[in-house]
């Protein structure tokens, strides 16, 4: 299968609602991101999240599933799409039971989104990393930092609900 999207810092591929599928979205995470300086723990992080996501639309979702990564300056996101319109419902595993943590574990490493879409879902995580210097200009066009006057730059914005399992 081929690359779904690739630009500087974005990566995609379809994935098959198949089992196999989890090991090879491993693979090919660890590679897009074999180019940036991020530490072993991080990237082991990023690999394990993107197993229990891409685990949750095959078992769970309907096909066509997407995976993407996006690494930006400060953080590393990581999608899942399905084509399924059923919400996520996290798993209340008893000790003992094998399944039905994987929402948690993601949840656990970084912030985990949730949106609808039509059709179907998309579900991702973020991670924070070390943060890059950048020029005072772009800096400028962060919201809330101090130097943020407005740049005439156009910032996209998307909203979403975070996904807070119940207690």
């Amino acid at each position: 299968m081929s690359v779904l999207t690739k630009g500087r810092n974005v990566f995609g591929w379809p994935l098959d609602q198949d089992s196999k599928e989890v090991g090879r979205a491993r693979e090919l995470v660890r590679k897009a991101l074999s180019d940036y300086e991020l530490d072993d723990e991080l990237r082991g992080d990023v690999e394990l999240v993107v197993s229990e996501l891409v685990t949750n639309a095959v078992v769970h979702g309907a096909a066509q599933i997407e995976l993407a990564v996006h690494v930006l300056y400060d953080r590393i996101r990581v999608c899942v799409t399905d084509a399924s319109p059923q919400p996520l419902i996290p798993g209340q595993p008893a000790s003992h039971d094998e399944r039905g943590r994987g929402l948690a574990i993601v949840q656990s490493y970084g912030r985990l989104w949730v949106c609808a879409r039509h059709p179907g879902k998309e579900v991702w995580a973020e991670f924070l990393r070390p943060s890059t210097e950048l020029p005072l200009s772009l800096m400028a066009c962060i919201p809330g930092h101090s130097t943020s006057t407005g740049c005439g730059v156009p910032c996209s914005g998307f909203s979403a609900f975070m996904f807070s399992p119940p207690h």
